[in-house]
């Protein structure tokens, strides 16, 4: 016979189980009689009551546990190994009404390893220091989240706007670099500064009230992000990137990863790409 401590099922009761239900069921009732001088009218109805509502508090319990409560369990468990990233889009693009861009997304290019994959830290810097100028808060803030990044399995910027020089010379040498690779990152940028900075505007960045409102307009709640970029998330301040600012910014889309119980990215399984911003004709012909 089984413990009775031991009757929290955590599978469906098999027929061997209720049978053993059963057997506890007339031993109480053998016990009840052994033990009290009632009337056996009495005693009988009263075991029987006894036995009933032990009988359903039982197989309430194992319900609950098993087939009420599986739903939320599932769910939480799936949570627990699935992580959402935020993808952010790029802003549009603003033209005069003839068709010339007086705001655009100007790409740079950032160099950025996988510190989950790379065993010796030093001995890669030594090599980027051959061809690459790194300066000293560079090389203090890879020393800083090196460790924290390899162990969420997270990039790792090394060094942001690359030249052209830069570029190259790593293109070179790529061969002998592994887990490393240039990304393309953005900014904006305004094509005519000296004319037209007034009635244009200029972006930067949210605190995060400001963000928590960005996000809440698309359901969504400040979390991780993939960058688009260089300095994070964006926003206009002033003129019409502000004026038209939601209309710019565009929706966020999501990469859905599988992590393990620290949270590190194990695999991508999903993505939702980010829609871009919509593009803005000025009504004036501002540029002539």
């Amino acid at each position: 016979m089984i413990p009775v401590g031991e009757i929290g099922f955590l599978r469906a009761p098999e027929q061997s189980d209720l049978k053993w239900l059963m057997h506890l069921e007339n031993d109480m009732t053998l016990w009840y009689v052994a033990t009290t001088k009632e009337p056996f009218s009495t005693l009988t109805m009263q075991t029987y009551l006894a036995r009933h509502l032990l009988f359903s508090a039982i197989i309430f319990q194992t319900y609950s546990l098993q087939v009420s409560s599986f739903i939320d369990y599932e769910e939480a468990s799936n949570q627990n190994k699935t992580r959402e990233v935020l993808v952010q889009p790029l802003r549009g693009i603003i033209y005069d009404r003839n068709g010339k861009i007086i705001a655009n997304n100007i790409p740079s290019y950032d160099l950025v390893i996988l510190p989950g994959k790379i065993s010796d830290l030093n001995g890669l810097l030594d090599k980027l220091k051959e061809f690459l100028a790194l300066t000293e808060s560079e090389l203090l803030y890879i020393n800083e989240n090196f460790k924290k990044k390899a162990a969420y399995n997270r990039e790792l910027t090394i060094k942001k706007n690359l030249t052209n020089n830069e570029i190259a010379a790593f293109e070179v040498r790529s061969f002998d670099l592994d887990h490393i690779s240039i990304e393309k990152r953005y900014s904006r940028q305004s094509n005519y500064p000296e004319i037209f900075s007034h009635a244009l505007g200029y972006i930067g960045g949210v605190n995060d009230i400001e963000l928590a409102n960005i996000l809440s307009s698309q359901d969504l709640q400040p979390i991780e992000t993939e960058f688009t970029y260089s300095n994070g998330f964006i926003k206009g301040m002033t003129g019409i990137e502000n004026i038209y600012d939601k209309d710019l910014r565009g929706l966020f889309g999501k990469r859905i990863y599988e992590v393990d119980a620290k949270g590190k990215f194990l695999k991508e399984l999903g993505f939702e790409k980010p829609i871009n911003g919509k593009n803005l004709i000025n009504a004036k012909n501002v540029i002539k």
